[in-house]
């Protein structure tokens, strides 16, 4: 079963990416502090950066992935049309138009993780990672 279409699979990498960076501050402080700390704080924090990389990913990257397509729409021809190499043509494409601006219609494609849409998965992780820095913080005040 297929749980991501397009370019949503790339959303590990990219929140992977921001939970490495999570722990990588994570080894820093506790380079420099000289205590273990908790691991998931640090988790937490990774996975807050991990929804701005997402968002980037998102704003940024995406748009020349998929960039914007013109719809188009088939249309009846009035005669079929038999080609030299014998193939019949009974249609034929017609860009699709807005009937107010007579401008064309584009369509961008979408991506998804699990059918969610990339544009909410900033929103998902950032949460996930604030939930985990604050119940890590409270710990760390009362224990």
């Amino acid at each position: 079963m297929i749980v991501w279409s397009r370019w949503g699979i790339l959303l590990l990498p990219v929140i992977g990416l921001g939970v490495a960076t999570g722990f990588l501050v994570g080894a820093v402080v506790g380079a420099v502090a000289g205590g273990a700390l908790p691991q998931d704080l640090f988790a937490g924090l990774g996975l807050v950066v991990g929804g701005l990389y997402v968002w980037l990913f998102d704003r940024y990257a995406l748009p020349h992935l998929d960039p914007a397509r013109q719809r188009f729409v088939l249309q009846p021809l009035a005669q079929p049309v038999t080609h030299p190499n014998g193939v019949r043509q009974t249609h034929q494409q017609v860009p699709l138009v807005d009937p107010q601006t007579g401008q064309p219609l584009w369509v961008r494609p979408r991506s998804s993780l699990f059918f969610v849409p990339v544009r909410f998965w900033p929103y998902v992780v950032a949460g996930i990672g604030l939930v985990l820095v604050v119940t890590s913080a409270v710990r760390l005040m009362l224990g």
